[in-house]
């Protein structure tokens, strides 16, 4: 005989199922791209540029860097280059005069969407493409991955894969919640109730970080419930850590949840000196690992 507790497992593990073939069904009407998912491909898979060029194969900067900057003693070039801007965006403006657009064939647009033979997991180039953006390389890391897998394919499906793990996730985490409250029934409600809606169909849909990142926030909310009901320890002090760092580095916009979260927690949270001094502490560590150029993109852009 099925116990109660199998019993709304087994019923969550349906309705999971059930909403993962409805997603599956709607990616299939998907047509066409807005050009962020265009480019969350190209950042991902194009070798060291994020953007399809008019103008070759890199854009002019690239251009700057590896014909003045990287040459010859680059270490020295770099030192020069940094004290003298206005040398570097002289040179800039040499090779801006001297190129003009080009036509870009269907091989090109291809090799801006695709992994290539000789860039498989390329995370060098990946990292690099997104220093020039203001996104975090996390989802375009696993993008280069899956694509590299589909060697030279292109596919809505890459994307979908990764959303659809994810989008899988954040179902099962949104039940760890509920079952903390003893709430089975209510949980599965949840789920339909999210898994049917037009937000949750096109988070999936939309190919870009943002059902990565919803994972990540359920996730650091399960967490900081576990903290509120079971007080600090360690385990709970190095999941939250993990998931801070990982929902940071798939977008920035995270720590204002975080910061969120944190103030919720602290109004009920006994161990508040302990809270603070962690949160503290670790806050520090993930400035210092951060350039300003990042905290200007939370901040001012």
């Amino acid at each position: 005989m099925i116990d109660y507790k199998n019993k709304w497992n087994i019923i969550t593990t349906i309705v999971i199922i059930i909403l993962t073939i409805f997603m599956f069904y709607y990616e299939t009407k998907k047509e066409g791209f807005h050009e962020d998912e265009i480019f969350s491909y190209g950042s991902s898979n194009y070798a060291f540029d994020n953007v399809y060029q008019p103008y070759g194969n890199m854009d002019i900067v690239n251009q700057v860097l590896i014909k003045y900057v990287l040459k010859d003693n680059w270490i020295s070039n770099i030192v020069y280059y940094m004290g003298n801007t206005d040398k570097f965006f002289e040179a800039y403006n040499k090779e801006w005069e001297c190129t003009s657009p080009v036509w870009k064939t269907k091989e090109d647009a291809k090799n801006y969407l695709t992994v290539s033979q000789n860039d498989i997991l390329n995370y060098i180039s990946v990292i690099y493409n997104q220093s020039r953006d203001v996104h975090p390389p996390l989802f375009y890391i696993l993008v280069h991955f899956v694509s590299s897998i589909f060697l030279g394919t292109f596919s809505k499906y890459i994307v979908f894969t990764i959303n659809i793990i994810f989008f899988i996730l954040t179902c099962i985490v949104t039940c760890k919640i509920f079952k903390l409250y003893k709430k089975e029934k209510l949980a599965i409600c949840t789920l339909i109730l999210y898994g049917l809606s037009i937000g949750a169909i096109s988070t999936v849909m939309f190919q870009r970080m943002y059902m990565m990142l919803t994972f990540w926030t359920i996730l650091y909310l399960y967490t900081a419930i576990k903290i509120s009901r079971n007080g600090l320890n360690k385990e709970n002090i190095r999941n939250l850590q993990i998931t801070t760092i990982l929902g940071f580095l798939t977008q920035y916009y995270f720590c204002i949840f975080v910061l969120a979260v944190f103030l919720v927690l602290l109004i009920h949270l006994k161990e508040k000196k302990k809270w603070i001094k962690n949160n503290i502490k670790f806050a520090i560590i993930r400035i210092i690992n951060i350039s300003s150029k990042y905290i200007s993109y939370i901040f001012f852009i």
